[in-house]
């Protein structure tokens, strides 16, 4: 008997392409329908009933998010998802998000390796149902991974206007629309991982957040998100009311939460929460306010939740006016901006005779930033402290503000010597994504200004990345594309001009039809006249 597939995509050529991309009857597999938005997938859905579905993460009319959740609310362990996106910001993300996902993969990244290695791994899920056939099995990963990025971007105010912040919430099927919300700072203290091996701290890392976030939400919705291997955040929002009168109830949240922990794992945790916002795009403001109290020092009970009836002094050093330099500097592996921007920090915490917790907080502040935005960036900075014992955790362990500035020094020079020799590389491989990108998105109209958003890169950058490594600038490129795009189209099913021109993106079948003849030397109805094609 073979397994039915459902192919959900609102673009007729991603629908058309992964139709063809793989042989399906060597995989033992029947294609049952495809369908362009949510709706008609789950109708698909409930009539054919198949056992494994590809989506397109968004939609029209209803998400590919929303259809996995009433599948799984409905139907439990099956279908399977095999889930798709067109989001560079995403693209770091290799596992799947929960509701039946068995992976999660990036449209412009996508070939036939790797699609081929999700349809073994679902038909692998599908036949070890079939031997257990007992209940539901534990999906193979968590959601909090494909999250976990876009959290860390909002904590540290780098989701750069609000229209990026609600399609990037929009595309991860985020719903919380919280009226107030608080970020609150976590340290582990303590703790020497040199003893303790990688794999056991990794563990009791993970156990330790996952106990903190399960003991909040008994208070609060919450989300949990790591930082670097010492130091997590916890968001508490609230959908009904409101977190602004709440701080005592919000601190009690918090000492139940590192008491449970120091009781269960043995690990001493201090925290602070930040003030109240009601907007989660300005959960950074909360955030900020977390580290500079935890900097200041935690109370007794290793619990500190903002006062609104403190002033809060200037702090020496405002890491907030670097954080856009670096942001930049990482994304576009600028070396020698990275060096200059490092370089003024160093400085300028040395002249303000910043202290000692002022300056550590300022280096896990480019710690994390370095993990999160550099590709492969964690590999990186290992490398870098690869003769330190605890490697580059050797930061919790300094004592005076010279440590810590000696610190970012030599992260400084071990960036800039990696960065050298990965620039043309990497930069290469930008250009080849965003081709991915457009060829996966050509039934829109594609911009400059857009796909540079996407990419997280400005239009000038991306637009000279594209004229030297492409061979082409970002026009042409498109431009053929398209006109690529269309003689395809042209040379299967019987289309009307202005069909092919809508299906492609063009804003009309004349504009369509003159950068056609631009291209080709010929206007679209010669092209199939000559191609012995019937014209409508």
């Amino acid at each position: 008997m073979k397994y039915k597939l459902v192919i959900a995509d609102d673009e007729p050529l991603v629908l058309v392409g992964l139709q063809s991309m793989l042989d399906w009857d060597s995989f033992g597999i029947t294609v049952a329908g495809v369908a362009r938005n949510g709706v008609q997938l789950m109708e698909l859905i409930e009539a054919v009933s198949p056992d494994i579905v590809i989506t397109d993460i968004r939609m029209p009319v209803k998400s590919g998010l929303e259809v996995m959740r009433e599948c799984s609310r409905r139907f439990g362990r099956l279908p399977l998802f095999v889930v798709l996106t067109s989001h560079e910001e995403y693209g770091y993300v290799k596992e799947a998000i929960s509701y039946q996902a068995v992976n999660f993969l990036v449209k412009i990244e996508l070939t036939r390796d790797t699609l081929a290695e999700s349809i073994n791994r679902s038909i692998s899920i599908l036949r070890d149902l079939e031997k257990h056939d007992s209940g539901p099995t534990e999906d193979p990963v968590g959601h909090e991974p494909f999250l976990e990025k876009f959290f860390v971007r909002l904590l540290n105010g780098l989701v750069e206007t609000r229209e990026q912040y609600l399609q990037q919430k929009q595309d991860l099927g985020l719903d919380i629309a919280p009226r107030a919300c608080c970020a609150a700072y976590f340290e582990i203290r303590g703790i020497d991982t040199g003893k303790m091996g990688k794999d056991k701290f990794a563990s009791l890392y993970s156990s330790t957040i996952g106990m903190a976030r399960e003991t909040i939400s008994q208070y609060y919705p919450c989300v949990a998100v790591s930082l670097d291997p010492r130091h997590f955040a916890v968001l508490l929002y609230a959908e009904g009311g409101g977190v602004e009168g709440s701080f005592p109830r919000i601190k009690e949240a918090l000492v139940h939460a590192v008491a449970l922990v120091r009781n269960y794992f043995a690990v001493e945790l201090t925290c602070s929460a930040g003030c109240a916002v009601d907007d989660l795009y300005r959960i950074h403001e909360s955030f900020t306010v977390a580290r500079r109290i935890h900097s200041l020092g935690s109370s007794p009970d290793s619990v500190t939740v903002f006062d609104p009836g403190v002033i809060l002094d200037t702090p020496a050093f405002d890491m907030g006016k670097y954080r856009e330099k670096l942001s930049v500097a990482f994304r576009e592996l600028d070396f020698e901006g990275l060096a200059f921007v490092l370089d003024e920090i160093c400085g300028n915490l040395e002249l303000a005779k910043a202290g000692h917790a002022c300056a550590m907080d300022v280096a896990c502040g480019i710690l994390f930033m370095a993990i999160s935005l550099l590709p492969e960036g964690e590999e990186i900075i290992s490398s870098i402290f690869e003769s330190e014992r605890d490697g580059y955790r050797c930061i919790y362990e300094y004592k005076t503000e010279a440590e810590c500035r000696s610190w970012i020094h030599r992260l400084r020079d071990g960036l800039v010597a990696a960065l050298q020799g990965r620039k043309q590389d990497y930069r290469e491989r930008i250009v080849t994504k965003v081709q991915r990108y457009i060829d996966a998105n050509l039934g829109r109209k594609l911009t400059l200004g857009e796909v540079s958003s996407v990419f997280g890169f400005s239009q000038n950058y991306l637009s000279s990345l594209f004229s030297r490594y492409g061979g082409c600038s970002f026009v042409e490129y498109t431009t053929g594309a398209k006109i690529r795009a269309a003689k395809t189209l042209m040379a299967g099913e019987v289309l009307k001009i202005n069909e092919i021109a809508d299906r492609l993106g063009f804003e009309s079948a004349f504009y369509f039809s003159k950068v056609f003849k631009k291209v080709e030397g010929v206007s679209p109805r010669d092209f199939m006249r000559k191609a012995g094609k019937h014209v409508p």
